[in-house]
């Protein structure tokens, strides 16, 4: 079975499924550029390796879309990749084509009409997709695309770290991993933390960077959190983990998240989650039940649901216990032999009896 992505720029949520798919099948990833400088800086990285790879700077114009010898073209990003679907449709004609996408937020006019044009395309020529998110695949299916090809899909990350080198307790930090931005509501969480901290001992921390990083430290002094809350900065990609997993509670407040890859890790590490409703992956919370889902901008929601848990050791390990339990089921293991069951069933028409392993 050979297989070629079609992505943006490399990047550390993806990376691991790669690896991990690239031994199961001969695969292909095709960056159009490079990593930019303003991700980096947020302590992204991307290693490339153990998977072919190639830049489309490298490439010849005509080589870019025609990769023939595929018999599987995976098209990533709704609706920026539209004109690449188009012209990879054209150039493998006798290929199969998925295209895979998160929902993006704000829909503009524009975005409306990209809607159509996309409906159209991939209910004639049969094109597969996989939605990552709830929102995406309701938004599809909204704007008229035929549900037998509609997926459900994910981000996918592998653990890195050795469980018995980092643990956590019911009373140790609570933690916030993300941009310092508005749309990832750090003041909603910073609201609630000052009625949560007078109910538990635990502090706060928050590990990220971003323009609003000054006017979240003066947040932190009018709510005088100074003693409950650090602000680390950003640090590296591939530590992130050890953060998370000696946190009592991730918390991803944001007022909107394609998806969340941070909610995978603390997964990953038995370490329980809230998030918002706003947020793609709080279909991982709901259905492997790791925690509780609160209604995004309700900073009393959001507390009432920290402090039911952290006060409730009971409650508190039934979700550690449910990250264990099914953490298998949202590695890239799991992931890649989900893909390769969906890729393998387009050639005589489609099984909707495929299970996605996290629906459970």
């Amino acid at each position: 079975m050979r297989v070629c992505f079609h992505i943006n720029i490399p990047s550390f949520h993806q990376e691991d499924l790669f690896y991990t798919l690239s031994k199961k099948v001969d695969l292909l990833v095709r960056y159009e550029s490079d990593l930019p400088d303003e991700r980096k800086k947020l302590g992204w990285s991307s290693e490339l390796k153990g998977y072919k790879y190639v830049f489309e700077r490298e490439m010849k114009l005509f080589e870019r879309y025609s990769l023939g010898e595929f018999d599987y073209h995976i098209i990533s990003g709704f609706p920026g990749s539209i004109k690449n679907l188009i012209k990879i449709i054209k150039a493998n004609k006798s290929k199969k084509i998925f295209f895979q996408s998160e929902y993006p937020g704000d829909v503009s006019k524009k975005w409306l009409i990209a809607g159509k044009l996309f409906k159209n395309i991939v209910n004639k020529k049969k094109i597969y997709l996989l939605g990552i998110g709830e929102e995406i695949r309701n938004y599809w299916l909204k704007i008229g695309v035929n549900e037998n090809l509609i997926f459900p899909w994910a981000y996918f990350i592998d653990k890195k770290c050795k469980e018995e080198n980092f643990k956590s307790s019911i009373n140790s930090d609570i933690i916030f991993v993300g941009q310092l931005i508005h749309r990832k509501g750090i003041d909603i969480l910073l609201k609630s933390f000052s009625i949560i901290a007078n109910k538990i001992t635990n502090n706060l921390i928050l590990v990220g960077e971003g323009k609003d990083r000054e006017k979240i430290s003066n947040i932190i002094k009018e709510l005088k959190l100074q003693e409950r809350v650090k602000v680390l900065g950003s640090i590296p990609s591939n530590i992130i983990q050890e953060k998370i997993a000696t946190s009592s509670l991730l918390i991803l407040p944001s007022r909107f998240d394609g998806w969340g890859v941070v909610t995978n890790e603390a997964i990953l590490n038995n370490v329980p989650v809230i998030v918002s409703d706003k947020c793609g992956s709080k279909e991982l919370v709901e259905k492997l039940k790791t925690g509780y889902v609160f209604n995004s901008e309700n900073y009393n929601d959001l507390s009432n649901k920290t402090i039911d848990i952290l006060t409730n050791f009971e409650k508190w390990n039934y979700f550690k216990e449910n990250c264990r339990k099914y953490s298998n089921l949202i590695n890239t293991y799991s992931a890649a032999n989900y893909l390769i069951d969906l890729l393998k069933n387009v050639k005589d028409g489609i099984d909707k009896k495929i299970v996605t392993p996290w629906f459970i």
